[in-house]
């Protein structure tokens, strides 16, 4: 029952709105304001315009000491989006960003520590 009062309501809203776009057509096309407004939403579409790819551009900040920790920065407008550390001789004991950089400290570098920082920026 209230299956059928549904279809009812939803048919006399139709017929209303049906009756109400017939009478600013008189031609008898009502529903010709609503394929215009299709079309002109779909005209919009066809002319949306991309904005232009960003730009990454990217760089490698290496370091090197012969101690056993080395820190690196990136330059002023670059951030750093990775990094590690390379070590001659021995075992790298810590390696993590610190601020806009990259730590690196080993055990028992008898040679050359380096840190290196991926710094980028958007262009």
């Amino acid at each position: 029952m209230k299956k059928i009062v549904l279809l009812i309501s939803v048919m006399a809203v139709f017929v209303l709105m049906t009756t109400v776009i017939a009478k600013d057509r008189p031609e008898g096309k009502p529903f010709q304001e609503i394929w215009e407004a299709i079309n002109n939403l779909q005209d919009q579409i066809d002319n949306i315009q991309p904005s232009p790819p960003s730009i990454l551009d990217c760089s490698d900040r290496p370091t090197a000491t012969n101690t056993d920790t080395v820190e690196v920065y990136c330059s002023e407008g670059y951030i750093i989006t990775g990094g590690g550390c390379w070590v001659s001789s021995g075992d790298i004991r810590r390696s993590y960003p610190i601020g806009n950089g990259w730590h690196c400290e080993a055990d028992y570098a008898e040679f050359e520590v380096r840190a290196y920082a991926i710094c980028c920026k958007i262009e």
